[in-house]
């Protein structure tokens, strides 16, 4: 037996879609794992807010996943559900609301929610260590007036070492710590073909 509005104790009438509201609370995500967010918020006609109604949202258009589809909302009239996407897409989400009390979801809001999810990375931000905004013509920004940066130190058994670092990139940097024939103990890189001494004299 269908239960009607009045039986759930939300005698005020049924939803208002017009009056009702469904937005993006957080309208970015970042493909890196930061969701993006939505929210609908039900009232009746009266304009009051409607709690314990059915709501289901589904993604029209874009390449994103809802964290939670279906539901009720709460006490405050509210539902929402995060979004997420691994890659960079416009997710354009629809929210549909029972509105004749029967527990099945029949009408959807006119209104649709937008997240534009991003990929941090390619945007060329740097990243900044104790300070909060790196320098634009950085990609790592390491700021202190007491403190030094730490090179990771290896024991290279010299210049034509492919043992201690497997396939070493070109410019790759250490701090050597085993002095040899052809290596200092000191800083050295990877010139694409042997470890080299940095020379300071």
């Amino acid at each position: 037996m269908a239960v009607g509005l009045a039986d759930t104790g939300l005698d005020r009438g049924r939803p208002d879609l017009e009056q009702s509201r469904f937005e993006a609370v957080d309208a970015v995500g970042d493909m890196l794992g930061d969701g993006g967010q939505v929210g609908l918020t039900l009232r009746d006609t009266e304009g009051q807010l409607m709690p314990g109604v059915s709501v289901r949202l589904t993604v029209e258009s874009g390449e994103a996943t809802l964290a939670t589809v279906n539901g009720k909302t709460d006490g405050s009239g509210r539902f929402e559900s995060f979004l997420f996407s691994r890659v960079q897409t416009v997710a354009v989400v629809r929210a549909e609301v029972d509105t004749d009390g029967d527990g099945v979801v029949d009408r959807a809001l006119a209104q649709r929610s937008t997240v534009a999810f991003i990929d941090s990375l390619a945007l060329n931000t740097g990243v900044g260590i104790n300070i909060d905004t790196p320098d634009d013509s950085a990609v790592l920004h390491v700021n202190s007036s007491n403190r030094g940066v730490m090179i990771p130190r290896v024991a290279l058994q010299g210049c034509s070492d492919r043992v201690t670092i497997l396939d070493p990139a070109t410019s790759l940097l250490v701090f050597n710590t085993n002095a040899s024939d052809s290596l200092k103990v000191g800083y050295a890189y990877f010139n694409g073909t042997d470890w080299v001494n940095f020379l300071f004299d």
